[in-house]
């Protein structure tokens, strides 16, 4: 007895694929919940079934979710707040005290970071017992006696070696007693040190090149030897990984200083804010675990804080958006290719009695189990590579972190993220089942309807809208609400364009030839699943061009801002020891030992009562129509200005720039005057000829400015010279004594940024024997160093750092480095891939659903390659378009973010802040390198994936 099946049953058990049988139906809740229980059964069936989709699935939704959790987790490990920091900042002690300083002060839970401290309230309660300007070596005693403890001194500085014929510069802890301060400094071979010039080296110092022990030389003016006794880890509060431990600090100039406070009782947040009116900033142990509540903070620091978590949970919601935005869209091409390729069983499953709901639940349960599975790989996967970063970093100290801090909260948020996005990135194509064509399907013949026309028109207008809200609102300091609702809207108004995109792609493709016009016929007629490729791949370069553009732009400001303290290649040397300046000592010091170089004393006038015995030597420029006293203090015009002045706004005279005090001590433009041997001044200042002349006869250079107009008569500029009394020099009882004026042959140079580090950052270049022939008191401010055969060498370098010790600092200029590439690499490699994968997984899947059309392709004729440019050009078409509507889209908000990125400047002259026009600076270059190179790329492994030829079937049409 034979059996006649329904057309569509015949297809069904013809595939061996029977189509589900929809469930009885009963109304109510416990119906709904019924129906998605089925619905939710059924998608981990076809997830099962289904295993190559759904990796290509968990692919695209997981690897983004994946990179934000490892992210996320390395960010909370690598910042360590309140009791986190408690064994690096505090080890075993009970708290840790810096300062004094002169004023009463109010602090928060932590005093160096969040919002630290406030003063204000009066002068400090002297300390018993305290020496000023001691070290805190000195003052331990009295800071033990003040906190009823014991107080371990610290202090920070560097310590150079010598390390064969170079030289190391060791950032270094010198600490009372580093055994007793439990995991801050922790031994790890050898024995403590018990005797001046004995210390301990980290094992990162001896992986370098450093002795575990025995005798290591200092780079000093004592030339003192210390003895390497073991080997230790020893961390700052903000992270620092000192190389070198001692007991005795080794240094001139420390960077901090403070004690460690080791007692058996906790220092409770009443005892800190007693020690807070001595002037001294405490971070307690027990305060950092039991913080106090708003409530007991000072108002201003309670204030600051909460406007501060204010915006912190801003920026968390206006991350979260973005995130939710780029989620979905990334993962949007998974689903649609997905809901494409069952298109014929859910046509199946309604031919046989599936209503519409019923299929859109199918559609989104699919969506819910993937998307939580993929939420869940993510995070254990991100979980496992954030660790695994941590631990390499932490083993070659590329970074300091604290305990794994994993936050659950921000996690549990990706996760739902992931989930809502897969949900919302299925909403589509679910809802196009309300029109699915049975027939049409089950014959395999898909007729898509063409585009609406007021779709890209909308689109368009939506999209200037946001553009105009993201840059007014960069312009005007609008809301963070207002960027990101413009940032939704350009993105979406973008996005309504890409079927009309598509639509015209496939008309203009008829005229390309044969594989390129199959594979612009193939996303045209398929819109739904291309334009959520194309939008995928929008929003990642949407993304990367924002980033790229800020980047960018932020760091062309920063060149141009960039002053250069002297030539480049050449460098500076201040010594900071007793002989402090260019001393004949010090000179012949350097030039025996590094013989190959040149040296070039620079002076300044010397602002040291002893040189006169009844004043302070005072010397500026004077500019025509200006008495000598007003070059020092223009009474007149700081009572006029004042007069002006709000009544609300107090004016001090040292904010007050007269037009007599352009160049000098009292320049509002901080141009001062530099004393040079001549020659030097026409070496570095590159004079030849008359000019030259000039200032070999006792002429001066100087540096002009557009308001220097009335500075130079007759080719010479008038100087002030005198004695200023009083101290202060803008106290009211200061006056200008023992005045005498000479002027001076002058040769002007623009003071442009090519001239400025010449003039080694002066106004006004005077040869030493000008100088010296009137009497000018100097001091030596340094020397200038430069090889006659081209920029230092590093091993120059080492070898003037050696000559300087301990008592001298060195300074080689080498130009702007751009600190970003590193960014901006990783930025572009990141994006890069994302874009890769997305194609790729998506013309994969697209590959899938197209097996019948190449079996087609395959019977008449068409070969492999043909095949396979078909497959390339899909790809790079996808690619490209993506490519270049999201770069168009990225300008927008790429350009907003650099007003408040790069539009506060500063003015290199008088090193006041200004506000200007923003920096903006477009790398078009790496952007059309993007463009072509993402799709060709694409369009390449794409033909690699056409192996072999298709099972051809029998097809209805």
């Amino acid at each position: 007895m034979s059996t006649t099946l329904s057309p569509y049953r015949e297809e069904a058990a013809a595939g061996g694929q029977p189509p589900p049988t929809p469930p009885a139906r009963s109304g109510g809740l416990a119906g709904w919940r019924s129906s998605w229980r089925v619905a939710l059964r059924m998608a981990r069936r076809d997830v099962r079934r289904h295993r190559g989709r759904s990796l290509v699935v968990l692919l695209m939704v997981g690897l983004p979710a994946m990179l934000v959790v490892a992210a996320m987790t390395i960010a909370a490990t690598s910042q360590v707040t309140g009791a986190e920091k408690i064994p690096r900042a505090l080890g075993s002690t009970q708290a840790a005290i810096s300062g004094p300083v002169p004023e009463k002060i109010s602090q928060g839970p932590d005093p160096v970071s969040g919002y630290g401290s406030t003063g204000g309230s009066g002068d400090a309660t002297p300390i018993p017992g305290f020496e000023d300007g001691g070290t805190a070596f000195d003052n331990a005693e009295a800071i033990g006696r003040l906190v009823d403890g014991r107080a371990v001194p610290y202090t920070v500085g560097e310590t150079r070696v010598q390390v064969g014929d170079r030289v190391r510069t060791l950032q270094s802890l010198a600490i009372g007693d580093p055994g007793g301060v439990g995991d801050k400094v922790t031994l790890v071979s050898g024995r403590w040190p018990s005797a001046p010039g004995e210390v301990l080296l980290s094992p990162s110092a001896v992986d370098g090149g450093l002795p575990s022990s025995g005798r290591l030389t200092q780079v000093a003016a004592k030339g003192e030897s210390l003895e390497v006794v073991g080997t230790a880890r020893a961390v700052g509060e903000w992270g620092t990984r000192f190389e070198l431990v001692t007991t005795t600090p080794l240094w001139a100039d420390s960077w901090d200083q403070g004690w460690l406070v080791d007692r058996e009782t906790p220092v409770t947040w009443a005892e800190v804010q007693e020690l807070n009116a001595y002037g001294l900033p405490v971070m307690s142990a027990e305060v950092l675990r039991n913080p106090p509540s708003i409530g007991e903070l000072d108002p201003q620091i309670a204030d600051q804080e909460q406007f501060g978590q204010a915006r912190a949970s801003m920026a968390y919601a206006l991350l979260g958006g973005v995130l939710v935005i780029l989620l979905t869209l990334l993962i949007g091409p998974a689903f649609a290719v997905s809901a494409a390729r069952q298109r014929r069983t859910l046509a199946l499953a309604a031919a046989n009695g599936a209503t519409t709901p019923q299929l859109r639940r199918t559609v989104l349960a699919q969506a819910l189990v993937l998307g939580g599975l993929s939420a869940a790989l993510a995070v254990v996967l991100g979980v496992l590579a954030a660790i695994a970063f941590v631990l390499v970093a932490e083993d070659r100290e590329w970074m300091t972190t604290g305990p794994l801090d994993i936050p659950w909260g921000q996690v549990a948020g990706v996760v739902a993220v992931a989930v809502i996005s897969s949900v919302t990135a299925a909403l589509l194509p679910a809802a196009r089942l309300g029109r699915l064509d049975i027939v049409g399907t089950m014959k395999g013949v898909h007729v898509p309807p063409p585009p609406n026309r007021l779709l890209p028109v909308g689109g368009i207008l939506l999209a200037a809208v946001g553009g105009w809200a993201i840059i007014t609102g960069a312009q005007t300091t609008g809301t963070e609400t207002q960027i990101l609702a413009g940032a939704v809207a350009l993105i979406v108004g973008a996005l309504l364009t890409v079927p009309t995109v598509l639509h015209l792609l496939g008309k203009v493709g008829g005229h390309l030839p044969l594989p390129l016009r199959l594979a612009t016929r193939d996303l045209a007629r398929h819109r739904s699943r291309s334009a959520p490729t194309i939008a995928a791949v929008l929003a990642g370069t949407a993304a990367l061009t924002i980033g790229l553009v800020g980047a960018t732009s932020d760091n062309a400001q920063r060149r141009q801002q960039y002053l250069p303290q002297t030539i480049v290649g050449e460098a500076s040397v201040y010594d900071i020891g007793p002989d402090a300046g260019a001393t004949a000592a010090s000179l012949e010091r350097y030039r025996a030992a590094v013989p190959d170089l040149r040296f070039a004393p620079t002076w300044v006038v010397s602002n040291d009562p002893g040189t006169s015995g009844s004043g302070v030597p005072f010397i500026a420029a004077r500019p025509v129509g200006c008495t000598p006293e007003q070059t020092f203090r223009d009474r007149e015009w700081e009572a006029r200005q004042q007069a002006s002045a709000p009544p609300d706004v107090e004016s001090h005279p040292a904010d007050l720039s007269s037009p007599c005090q352009l160049v000098g001590e009292t320049s509002g433009t901080g141009r001062s005057v530099r004393v040079l041997d001549a020659d030097e001044i026409v070496r570095r200042m590159g004079l030849t000829g008359a000019e030259a002349e000039t200032v070999r006869g006792g002429g001066a250079v100087l540096m002009t400015l557009p308001s220097d107009k009335g500075l130079v008569t007759d080719g010479s500029v008038n100087v002030v010279y005198g004695l200023r009394t009083g101290g202060d020099a803008y106290a009211e009882d200061a006056r200008l004594t023992d005045v005498t004026t000479v002027d001076l042959p002058v040769v002007t140079r623009e003071h442009d940024r090519d001239s400025m580090p010449r003039s080694l950052m002066s106004g006004l270049l005077v040869p030493r024997e000008a100088a010296e022939e009137h009497g000018w008191a100097l001091t030596g401010a340094g020397l200038a160093v430069y090889s006659p055969s081209g920029p230092l060498t590093d091993l120059q370098e080492e070898r003037l750092v050696a000559a300087a010790g301990g008592e001298g600092q060195v300074a080689v200029e080498r130009g702007f480095v751009n600190e970003l590439w590193m960014v901006m690499a990783v930025l572009l490699g990141i994006f890069t891939a994302l874009l890769l994968v997305v194609t790729l997984t998506s013309a994969a899947l697209s590959l899938a659903e197209q097996e019948r059309d190449q079996a087609t392709l395959s019977a008449v004729g068409a070969s492999r390659g043909t095949r396979r440019i078909m497959a390339g050009a899909q790809a790079w078409l996808l690619a490209l378009v993506g490519v270049v509507l999201g770069i168009a889209v990225g300008l927008v908000p790429g350009i907003a973010i650099t007003y408040p990125l790069t539009g506060m400047s500063w003015d290199p002259a008088s090193g006041a802040a200004t506000t200007s026009e923003p920096t903006t600076v477009i790398p078009w270059l790496v952007l059309l390198a993007m463009a072509a190179v993402v799709p060709a790329v694409a369009g390449l492994l794409a033909t690699l994936a056409v192996r072999g030829d298709p099972t051809a079937t029998r097809r209805s049409t």
